[in-house]
């Protein structure tokens, strides 16, 4: 993953106060709003992480998630579009650069797990299914690349 970002070039890497481990089951609905719960592994990270986050959970978790990249690309579009007027600079970087930080969330999913847990078996079961979460991720990105490079040539 290293070598991926490496080949990318030089990237600004904004950010952002997270909540760590965002995803739909830390989400209270109520009549009257949603409110974002269990803040305990808050911190700074990638713009993307919670984002990335919330859509990968699903991945590690083994659900079958159909269209997830036509899904995670217009959440970025959304986020990109409500930064445009609050933070331009962020916007545009998102733009330009979402796979550098969608491969930039890979690797700080997987630090986030070793500053969390001891090392163990456990610890390690869980990088792994993050990795096979990843890369399913990747393999659908490829097989849809392919598929329209297909429909192109036709």
């Amino acid at each position: 993953m290293i070598e991926r970002l490496r080949t990318v070039g030089d990237h600004h890497i904004y950010l952002v106060l997270s909540h760590g481990d965002f995803s739909p089951k830390h989400v209270l609905k109520t009549d009257l709003r949603a409110v974002t719960i269990d803040w305990k592994a808050v911190g700074y990270r990638s713009v993307l992480f919670d984002l990335c986050n919330a859509f990968f959970q699903q991945l590690w978790l083994r659900h079958a998630v159909p269209g997830i990249v036509s899904e995670l690309d217009s959440a970025i579009s959304s986020l990109q579009s409500s930064l445009t007027l609050s933070a331009p600079s962020i916007a545009n970087e998102l733009l330009l650069s979402s796979e550098f930080y969608r491969w930039l969330y890979y690797i700080e999913r997987v630090c986030r797990i070793v500053e969390v847990h001891e090392m163990s078996d456990r610890m390690l079961d869980n990088i792994l299914r993050w990795i096979e979460a990843f890369n399913r991720y990747e393999e659908i990105l490829a097989n849809r690349k392919d598929q329209n490079t297909q429909v192109y040539q036709a």
